[in-house]
């Protein structure tokens, strides 16, 4: 028990210390390279230094999201492109960054609503920021599929525990926001059926790019 306490003192401290950091000038400290570490290595300590610093959400912030959401559709599409005409290549773009968009912003918008209807601060910035960040571990694809073929059958493998990774920082994000313990969240997860149908506007985003549109282009 006194663990325990130890352990989520030495959290909040270290979140405490992060957003005491980037109150003085949170646009040097919170760089793009050292929250995609914090995201990766220490997520709960990041999300909760993030949230406790307000200031940080703002237009640019959110600019950011957007181009990290675009950027890993569009490397997964490339990747899953090889030896593909021009017009497929294209279409495969379009798909991937639409869908990648359309799958953040319904998940933020969610949050959002979560937040408000529980009395949590949230803004449309900080929501869109925080679950913009959980897409990181999906810059791990494009490697992924490009060597898919030397990985052989532990390339699925590798591609669900991405996968996964992605799911669970998006429940940090929200037990971040919402402040409430994890298994009241995935309660709710499995109660509400927004949650499950945002599940499913993902995997099945994964599915078509992967799966039909490769199928079209041995079509075509």
């Amino acid at each position: 028990m006194d663990s325990s306490q130890e352990k989520d003192a030495k959290e909040a401290n270290d979140s405490n210390g992060l957003s005491e950091g980037c109150s003085s000038s949170y646009s040097n400290r919170l760089s793009f390279d050292r929250i995609l570490q914090g995201i990766l290595v220490a997520p709960q300590v990041t999300y909760k230094a993030l949230q406790n610093t307000p200031e940080f959400f703002n237009e640019k912030q959110a600019a950011i999201g957007l181009v990290l959401v675009s950027l890993i559709g569009i490397s997964a599409s490339l990747c899953q492109s090889a030896g593909d005409i021009v017009p497929l290549i294209l279409l495969k773009l379009v798909f991937a960054v639409f869908s990648s968009i359309m799958s953040w912003i319904i998940i933020a918008l969610f949050l959002f609503i979560l937040a408000r209807r529980s009395n949590r601060f949230a803004t449309v910035y900080s929501v869109l920021v925080l679950t913009a960040w959980a897409h990181a571990p999906l810059i791990l694809f494009p490697p992924i599929y490009c060597l898919q073929a030397a990985l052989g059958g532990i390339a699925e493998i590798l591609l669900a525990a991405v996968l996964i990774w992605y799911v669970a920082l998006n429940f940090i994000a929200f037990k971040t926001v919402l402040e409430v313990s994890y298994k009241k969240l995935l309660t709710s997860a499995f109660l509400i059926p927004p949650v499950i149908a945002i599940s499913l506007v993902f995997w099945t985003y994964f599915l078509v790019s992967y799966t039909t549109l490769r199928l079209l282009s041995l079509l075509i």
